[in-house]
């Protein structure tokens, strides 16, 4: 589940560069991002999660030598860019556990979209997506624009 949404956030930062600087290949934009599985909240109870944390830019070759890449900068992702990792991750999951043989009726079936969501959950989802500030519990801001 991890590695899908990992993958797909990559895959974004890959074809975002290869659009926006104009490469001619994803394969010349190289992403980085490092993930770890908590087990625990501050307070030492049971709380499995997972931290991600991903360039905001890719380091490109800037010609066919193997010299060294230069890290270019992207600008943030649109929601839309947002909306299409959750949705090709969600898609991928939902594979992943047809395949281990898990119950996922209802779920995502092929060819569902948003629209055959409750519209209260989708509602949910979209403020959490666009949510451009979090606390940690002290009123500091631990994200960043």
């Amino acid at each position: 589940m991890v590695n899908a949404c990992v993958e797909e956030l990559l895959r974004s930062l890959r074809r975002r560069a290869k659009r926006l600087f104009g490469l001619a290949s994803v394969d010349r934009a190289f992403p980085g991002a490092v993930t770890f599985i908590q087990r625990f909240d501050s307070a030492l109870r049971l709380n499995v999660h997972v931290h991600t944390l991903a360039l905001d830019g890719v380091y490109v070759r800037e010609d066919d030598s193997m010299g060294e890449p230069v890290f270019r900068a992207l600008p943030a992702p649109t929601a839309d860019e947002v909306f299409d990792i959750a949705e090709r991750t969600a898609k991928r999951v939902v594979a992943a556990l047809k395949k281990r043989g898990r119950a996922v009726d209802g779920l995502w079936d092929e060819g569902s979209t948003v629209d055959d969501f409750d519209p209260a959950l989708v509602a949910c989802y979209g403020v959490a997506a666009r949510a451009s500030r979090a606390s940690d519990g002290g009123g500091r801001s631990t994200a960043r624009r």
